[in-house]
């Protein structure tokens, strides 16, 4: 009641004076509308360069509307009901507007200063006004011509807007044209398809070939001339045609091994042969750590889960809500605060993994070559395994997804100029230490503090396998560090104890500064890599523990959880700081505690292995899935931004719309990741296992 009170007080009294008239009676007021009329013709210029005007263009549309010009009004934004509630979008009709030749849509951000109001989350009122405005006017043509827009609102309407500012941004109504990128693009996946076809042809061919095998030697015994054969008869042939035997033998066995390769390379990408390596799911094996596969896609949906819900933030997304009242009151509940809010741990969670499988996969390496291990090998590996498909999925953003986008926010996510300067860094993995960059593909800056944490493990599992004590010991200093720079930091700059609200309140700054760097997000990390040395350590024994210490365990572990889960609950947005200490606290240790509550669970499951926990993280079905994490976290921005650039109206939020977005945005990018992983990931990771010297 309170909320609703104060956005009706500033909303009549400040922003917009709703005049308490009908529209009729305002249309009706001649001499209101004849001097707002005169005042636009007293101010119409010509723009330079622009064969007509487009502020007369745009008074022609507004007062002396011919047929086209009454459609191209009739696809204006109005306001909507429900403005007294928040209802701050008014989008207008995109395809009613892009469909009239002479005429393009245009969102105009209209930004009202509500500066002199003692709020807490807002310093302005920002309203998005869908207009159709005519081919001749540019962007900075809407801009400079809002006086006239906000002039016909207030006569049509009887919304007054003031102190206003205003951007604007144009979308001509033809398609995005097809470049050079595109076409090579979908070359190289008319090239993938073909090899999958022929590939699974010959696997198909080879397994005939194999029920025949039997027949072909019957035949062979009875007389029938073979390749093992053929040496015998050049015993009575004389030294030339020995020599010449012998030349055509290696030609023949050149060509055996060409051929050879060509197909393997072919098998390599067969369909089907991929699609049972991905489905298939075998014993558990003693080294295989089951419940990890569970965790991963249990934080793979919670990673989609926060971005569907980031897009139709206005501040932090694209979206606007039809129902921001009813939408912010449903994110402000406990239950979304804790799971949307705190959305930065699954992140942490796939750090922790990845510290947890280098560390306990190299120790059993370095056990295996006596304490030795090419590290450049390694590295290597590694690089080979990650880049290219990261490489195919940056050119599906760059050059393919743009041409999906349809709608009012097409202009906005079509944006890829960043890619043009910084798309390497994406490649080296520096990504997340240059600013501009991360506007190109967003979510590599996890894969940059991944490649550089990995590049820095060898240290680290080395000490681990030569002394346990050592290898601890210098775990424990970084951890430190990282606590303690986490600190300094959030103490210099001010930061609070919720991310969520640091990200909302800083933007970028936060970002940059703290959100993505791995001296940062290291804690999770090194936790991982501790808990692969135990489980190395223990050799795959199953340990009974005491009844105590398991209850105690679990005490802790979730103690822990509720900590950092529930601290910042009601901090999130409004008054978002707990106090200096807390807040610096609180930033500081986070990562860590989540790391060691899932070290607790990753232990308990694997070494204790019993319980319906470890049943269901362990349970076969998560296996496929698991197997597609890294591509789905890689394609589900791409998905869900075909999603946000074809939505041509303002969002309305509920919780069951919400869970319906959430899950079809989960379905269609773990769809995408399947054909992704069959056709691009497995076959290269096939090629390389063969080829490239395993270190």
């Amino acid at each position: 009641m309170i909320f609703s009170t104060k956005l009706l007080s500033y909303l009549l009294v400040i922003v917009i004076t709703a005049e308490v008239i009908h529209c009729e009676t305002v249309n009706n007021d001649p001499g209101k509308k004849e001097n707002d009329v005169e005042d636009i013709k007293n101010h119409i210029t010509y723009q330079e360069g622009d064969g007509s005007t487009c502020k007369n263009e745009l008074y022609n549309v507004l007062y002396n509307a011919t047929n086209a010009q009454v459609a191209a009004l009739n696809a204006f934004g109005i306001p909507n009901t429900g403005l007294l509630a928040g209802t701050r979008s008014w989008y207008g009709h995109f395809s009613g507007c892009t469909e009239l030749p002479d005429f393009q849509y245009c969102m105009l951000t209209v930004h009202v200063n509500i500066a002199t109001l003692s709020m807490t989350e807002l310093h302005q009122l920002s309203i998005r006004w869908g207009i159709c405005a005519p081919k001749i006017c540019s962007d900075n043509g809407i801009h400079d011509n809002v006086e006239m827009l906000t002039t016909y609102l207030r006569s049509s309407t009887g919304v007054n807007l003031t102190g206003v500012s205003s951007k604007a941004y144009c979308v001509q109504n033809n398609r995005v044209p097809y470049s050079s990128g595109f076409y090579i693009t979908g070359g190289v996946f008319g090239l993938i398809c073909i090899l999958m076809i022929i590939g699974s042809m010959i696997d198909i061919i080879d397994d005939d070939d194999d029920d025949d095998d039997d027949d072909n030697e019957v035949k062979d015994s009875h007389g029938t001339e073979t390749e093992e054969s053929l040496p015998l008869m050049t015993l009575a042939i004389d030294k030339d045609e020995e020599k010449e035997a012998i030349q055509e033998m290696n030609k023949q066995s050149v060509k055996g091994k060409v051929a050879a390769t060509i197909k393997q390379i072919l098998l390599s990408f067969a369909f089907n042969r991929n699609l049972s390596k991905l489905t298939v799911v075998g014993s558990d094996g003693n080294r295989n750590i089951g419940c990890l596969h569970g965790i991963r896609v249990i934080s793979m949906v919670w990673i989609v889960l926060l971005h569907v819900c980031v897009a139709i933030d206005k501040k932090l997304g694209y979206l606007d809500m039809f129902n921001p009242h009813d939408g912010w009151r449903m994110f402000r509940s406990a239950s979304y605060q804790i799971i949307i809010y705190n959305g930065s741990l699954p992140v942490d969670t796939f750090l922790f993994l990845s510290g947890l499988l280098v560390c306990y996969a190299t120790l059993f390496k370095l056990e295996k070559n006596n304490g030795s291990l090419f590290w450049p090998w390694l590295f290597l590996h590694r690089y080979i395994r990650l880049t290219p498909i990261l490489a195919v999925v940056m050119a599906i953003w760059v050059f393919v997804a743009p041409h999906t986008y349809w709608g009012p926010m097409m202009d906005i996510l079509m944006d890829r100029s960043t890619c043009e300067s910084y798309w390497w860094t994406n490649l080296l993995y520096i990504q997340n230490f240059f600013q501009d960059s991360s506007h190109c593909f967003e979510v590599a800056w996890y894969l940059s503090v991944d490649m550089q944490l990995f590049l820095v493990s060898p240290f680290i599992i080395y000490s681990l396998y030569r002394s346990q004590r050592m290898g601890l010991l210098l775990i424990a200093v970084l951890v430190s560090a990282s606590v303690i720079i986490n600190g300094i930091i959030v103490a210099e700059y001010n930061f609070y104890a919720s991310t969520a609200a640091n990200i909302r309140l800083f933007g970028g700054d936060y970002f940059d500064i703290i959100y993505t760097k791995p001296y940062i997000r290291m804690q999770a990390y090194l936790v991982g890599m501790v808990v692969g040395f135990i489980i190395y350590k223990a050799k795959d024994k199953e340990i009974i523990l005491p009844k105590p210490v398991v209850v105690i365990g679990w005490l802790v572990a979730t103690s822990l959880t509720a900590t950092v889960l529930c601290v910042t609950i009601n901090h999130h947005t409004i008054n978002p700081s707990l106090g200096k200490v807390v807040d610096v606290t609180y930033q500081s240790l986070y990562r860590f505690a989540w790391g060691v509550f899932l070290a607790w669970v990753v232990i308990y499951c694997h070494l204790v292995k019993s319980g319906w926990i470890n049943n269901f993280l362990s349970w076969h079905a998560w296996v496929p899935l698991s197997r597609l994490s890294y591509t789905v976290y890689l394609i589900h921005i791409i998905i869900l931004s075909t999603f946000i650039g074809n939505f041509g109206l303002p969002f309305y939020t509920t919780t069951p719309i919400m869970i319906l977005n959430s899950v079809a945005v989960t379905c269609v990018s773990f769809m995408f990741a399947a054909f992704l992983y069959l056709s691009v990931e497995l076959p290269l990771a096939n090629l390389e296992q063969k080829y490239l010297p395993r270190p």
